[in-house]
């Protein structure tokens, strides 16, 4: 009994036990129940809490933004009147002056009395070019030169009038017919200079050499000149002649020594291919912007609301029941009414969406641009937006030599010549495959020892940096063989001969290719590059390919540049136009740039440094020049003044050297310096001033596609265009430089540059310049410099946000000293400001420093 009391006594107490557990862990789930409730609540009071004051903070943004508009547009209405009237005032006397300048222009060319044709007028340029090619006899060469002369300067005025003309639906029709005629004027002078060295050719048997007894002929100036060399004595030890003049060379082949032809090489400043190139237009047209309006701040509207809110109205209850009966028959009408529109309206809506669905438009490729990047895929076709001719273009070409007068006793015999001009002669002669089979041979070995080299990378330590300074954009087609030679530590002998250039085809070259070249190798051309014009790098050679129309590098040669003498040498089986050409943004982007007011009225400096010098460009109303100090005269020059005066008078004097320009104040590149000396201090219009620092291989003028090849500081284009104007017009009064916070500001909405007061010849105080914060509604001025560890982007103390530029220089630099400002500022020439603007937006050099 007493075994079962305990055994009944444990499972009560295990009973209990497990009640307890029970109760307890009841007790523990509600409680967590009640905490995570609790963190539930609280994560959603949290979150409320951040909602909240996510909405009070958005609120309080859109009250500051709100506030913010409202100031910006105070500003704007209390200064933009002011300065577009400035502005406008001085686009009108600039429309009427260049109203007047074309007129006097038409009435001065109608008066010019010189014998040559208005290009603009179609009977007489037709009869001009009529008569002119129709003129078989044999002119002096003089008189040809004069007449090339003038078809090159009609040429020009032509493309002028195209660049001056204002856009209009007749303008496009004289475009087009102005076009037409400088192609006929190209033609025509095309066939003059072949038939002027044909007047050359045809008595050039008694104008010979007398150890040579080959004819040479060189003449011209410096907008044609011929070399001209005639093969008359069939000699095959003479296998090689130089011109001089030109710094141009050839070595003939020995076929060619024996051959009867004449070799004629021509240098042209204009350029007759380049524009027929798809890939010379600019396809990406610039914007169009227009200033803000004048915010208007509407007051008297809101008290004429408040006016109608406080009207007494007429309550319904005090009206006659026939008038509240009246009045609710039309309030049930008109919602009748407009009921049966609404429906009217949206019936149609759903019938026209399902049976028209809206499509995204799809992006197409036009039958130009398809055309251009068909050319582009071709690796050897230069892209003309990348790379530009420098220098003259070389005519290289091989004609046959017309009959040559013989002499008989006491008489001459000249048989008379059917061509009457040049006939080309052809070469080679055996196989006319040999010049782009021998071009593979030569690419491929070319190919393979580049190859070899950038294997054995690693053991060579100069490779890297060689390579690296060569240019690759063109699929290496203009690497120059001085640089396979630097990479594989010595000269290709292979490639220096004819004979050694066919033994390094190797064995697998075919055999019928080798023997081809040993009868009839390549023409081999040596050129010493131009003084008058800069190179920064290895120059780039191309071919004109007249069939495509377009400058290609392939089929060339053996080619070689050498920095140091900076000549190039090639070979080649191609008699056709060569040109040197560069790259159109070597020197972008700027490194640093200033413009600094000059002491008297209407003139500015402008400094430009990039990589490779730094110019000096002076502003005066509507001219240019390139500024170089002249050298002030020591004690030996005027010695020898004195001792020039004290000469006497009877004897003539020689004509007075040009002032010697000041090269040591400058610390320029000498290469730089010797370019610029033609030009220099000399004065000229913006059109002729880009135009000469382009052709001598200064070109700092970005085209509207050049980002796509340059890394710039974007920004707002409209602000851009803004502040241009602002500068131009405020480029009397103040100096203006390149900021480094330019580019490091985050946003593309801000313009930072420098500023300071200046209106002395002086070099502007580099400590004195402050930044110049420019938005896309406001200007203002920061107490940060460019030695400032950060930019304070907070407006200066004692200075106010401004709308443009001209407020702040009235406000806040100038501290409303009107004397200055209508001075310096609203006494500016039209023209000047024109011109200055111009060239701000010509060198684009808020983006591209």
């Amino acid at each position: 009994m007493d075994s079962k009391k305990s055994t009944g006594s444990a499972s009560t107490s295990k009973s209990g036990l497990k009640s307890g557990r029970g109760r307890r862990g009841k007790k523990e789930e509600e409680e967590r129940r009640l905490e995570e409730g609790r963190k539930i609540n609280k994560a959603r009071q949290k979150q409320e809490q951040e909602e909240k004051e996510r909405q009070e903070r958005e609120q309080r943004l859109e009250e500051e933004r709100k506030n913010r508009d409202i100031k910006v547009n105070e500003i704007k209405s209390r200064e933009l009147n002011t300065f577009y009237d400035i502005l406008t005032e001085i686009n009108l006397k600039l429309e009427n002056y260049h109203k007047i300048r074309r007129e006097k222009f038409k009435w001065e060319r109608y008066m010019k009395c010189d014998g040559s044709p208005d290009p603009t007028i179609p009977g007489e340029i037709n009869t001009f070019l009529t008569l002119w090619k129709e003129d078989d006899k044999s002119e002096d060469f003089k008189i040809s030169i004069e007449n090339i002369n003038l078809s090159f300067k009609l040429i020009d005025e032509l493309n002028f009038l195209i660049e001056d003309m204002p856009e209009s639906d007749q303008s496009k029709i004289l475009i087009e017919n102005y076009r037409k005629t400088i192609y006929d004027l190209e033609e025509v002078t095309k066939f003059k200079i072949d038939q002027a060295t044909h007047a050359v050719l045809l008595n050039a048997s008694e104008d010979t050499d007398p150890e040579t007894l080959n004819f040479s002929f060189s003449n011209g100036d410096s907008n044609i000149y011929f070399c001209i060399w005639a093969n008359l004595s069939h000699n095959k030890r003479i296998t090689s002649f130089n011109f001089p003049t030109q710094n141009f060379s050839f070595q003939l082949p020995r076929p060619l020594t024996l051959a009867h032809f004449n070799l004629r090489c021509l240098f042209t400043e204009y350029d007759f291919y380049t524009p027929k190139s798809k890939t010379f237009a600019c396809r990406v047209k610039p914007e169009v912007f227009e200033f803000d309006p004048v915010p208007e701040i509407k007051v008297e509207e809101k008290k004429e609301n408040e006016e109608d809110d406080n009207e007494p109205t007429e309550d319904p209850d005090v009206l006659s029941p026939e008038l509240k009966l009246l009045m609710e028959k039309t309030i049930s009408s008109t919602h009748e009414d407009e009921d049966e529109k609404s429906e009217e309206q949206i019936e149609p809506m759903p019938k026209i969406e399902e049976e028209k669905p809206i499509e995204e438009p799809k992006e197409t490729i036009s039958a130009e641009e398809l055309a251009i990047l068909q050319e582009l895929s071709d690796s050897f076709v230069i892209d003309l937006r990348n790379y530009q001719p420098s220098g003259p273009i070389l005519h290289i070409g091989l004609y046959d030599i017309p009959p040559q007068p013989k002499k008989i006793r006491h008489l001459v015999l000249t048989q008379k010549d059917p061509n009457e001009t040049l006939v080309p002669f052809t070469y080679p002669t055996i196989d006319s495959s040999l010049p782009k089979l021998s071009w593979q041979e030569y690419w491929a070995k070319k190919q393979e020892l580049e190859n070899q080299s950038a294997s054995n990378q690693t053991e060579q330590n100069e490779l890297g940096d060689t390579i690296g300074s060569k240019k690759l954009d063109l699929n290496s087609t203009f690497k120059s063989n001085d640089l396979l030679e630097s990479t594989l530590g010595g000269p290709d002998e292979s490639m220096s001969t004819d004979k050694n250039f066919v033994k390094g085809l190797g064995s697998k070259s075919n055999e019928q290719l080798i023997k081809s070249i040993k009868n009839e190798s390549p023409l081999e051309i040596t050129y010493k590059l131009p003084t008058s014009v800069f190179f920064a790098e290895a120059p780039v050679l191309a071919r004109w390919d007249e069939s495509r129309t377009h400058w290609r590098t392939d089929e060339i040669l053996d080619f070689k540049y050498s920095d140091d003498q900076k000549e190039i040498s090639f070979k080649t089986y191609h008699f056709t136009p060569y040109c040197l050409l560069q790259d159109r943004h070597v020197h972008m982007p700027f490194q640093l740039w200033r413009m600094a007011p000059r002491e008297s009225m209407n003139s500015c400096m402008f400094t430009l440094e990039t990589s490779n010098f730094e110019l000096n460009i002076e502003i005066k109303f509507d001219q240019l020049r390139v500024y170089v100090p002249i050298r002030p005269a020591n004690e030996e020059d005027k010695s020898k003044e004195q001792k020039k005066s004290k000469q006497s008078l009877s004897k003539q004097s020689k004509p007075e050297k040009p002032p010697r320009l000041d090269y040591e104040n400058q610390n320029a590149n000498p290469v730089f310096m010797k370019v610029i000396e033609p030009i220099a201090n000399k004065w000229f219009n913006l059109r002729e001033f880009k135009t000469l620092l382009r052709s001598i291989g200064l070109n700092i003028f970005p085209e509207p596609d050049s980002e796509k090849f340059v890394t710039i500081t974007s920004k707002n284009k409209k602000l851009e265009w803004k502040i241009h104007r602002n500068m131009a017009l405020c480029s009397c009064l103040i100096s203006m430089a390149y900021s480094k916070w330019n580019s490091e500001i985050e946003t593309e909405d801000k313009i930072v540059i420098l500023y300071q007061k200046h209106t002395t010849d002086k070099e502007p105080n580099q400590e004195l310049y402050k930044c110049l914060i420019s938005t896309t509604d406001v200007f203002y001025v920061s107490e940060s410099n460019e030695n400032s560890d950060d930019l304070d982007q907070n407006i200066a103390p004692g200075t106010q946000e401004h709308s443009n530029m001209y407020h702040l220089c009235l406000e806040d630099i100038c501290k409303n000293d009107e004397e200055l400002i209508n001075r310096r500022i609203n006494d500016i020439d039209p023209l000047y400001y024109e011109t200055c603007l111009d060239f701000l937006e010509s060198v684009k050099l808020l983006t591209f420093s």
